[in-house]
Order: structure tokens, then sequence, then C-alpha cells
């Protein structure tokens, strides 16, 4: 583990809502010198794992400024592309789906990021709230 993705412990236990596996970091998926963040079981109905990649990027950076001022999000879908390239080729893709999560300094989630907290949601509130013994919680509390 590194130490700036000791913050996404949060998203570990936030997984556990939905009844659904991770795993952080996992050394054994280390390719081409790429290792996700965080590998997710059960999340999807195609028994493929999804493996996500979390980072964040300024609009003020030098090779998005030109255009991130134009159009919300550009940054963001810029860096989603980026991540999207460089693990193109690290995983099978019978076997996995790759989400790069994105979110911009500035406070705007990239594209995949907005559906992934979505669709956590969607899960939370369909598992969570099924049990006495559970806390009640709404699911606009995730979104």
């Amino acid at each position: 583990r590194t130490k700036g993705h000791d913050k996404y412990d949060e998203h570990h236990h936030d997984m556990m809502w939905t009844r659904t596996k991770a795993r952080m970091e996992p050394e054994w998926l280390m390719e081409n010198n790429r290792r996700p963040d965080l590998v997710v079981s059960n999340f999807q109905n195609n028994n493929k794992q999804l493996l996500l990649d979390f980072t964040t990027i300024s609009p003020l950076s030098t090779h998005v400024i030109n255009n991130a001022w134009k159009q919300s999000g550009y940054a963001a879908t810029k860096a989603e592309t980026s991540k999207r390239q460089s693990y193109s080729n690290a995983y099978d893709v019978d076997t996995y789906d790759f989400l790069p999560l994105v979110m911009e300094l500035g406070g705007c989630p990239g594209k995949g990021l907005a559906k992934f907290i979505r669709d956590v949601a969607k899960k939370a509130g369909q598992h969570f709230n099924t049990s006495e013994e559970e806390p009640r919680i709404h699911r606009s509390q995730f979104a």
C-alpha cells in the first residue's frame, strides 16, 4: 500500500454495504507496472471483476488548461481517457472490466466516478435495509 491510497479505505467499507467483495491494491494483479487501487467482485451482472483506479487532476494542469475553461469536466474526461489507454493491455478483458474514477480538484467528478457513485447508492438501497438489525439509511445519503 502507498501512503496516498490510505484515504481509499473508506471506499472499501462503502462497498461492504452493497454486499460486494472488494480488495485494495492487490499485489497479485500487478501487470506491466500497473495495479488497480481496488478490485470489486459481484458488483456487475457480467461475472467479471471490476478494477477501479482512483485519480485526481487539476483543471489548471498545463496539458488541459487551454480547454478546461471551455468545458466543465474536460480535465476529468482527459484523465479518464489517459487511464484507459495506460491500462488497455494490462488485464484480460474476458476476466476484468476497468473503470478509472477521476475527480477534478475543483470538484467536478469524471463521468465514470459519477456513474459509479450512483451504482453504489442503488445497490446499497437494494441491500441495506433488508434486516431489522441494520440501521435505517436512505440511498440519497450516498449520492
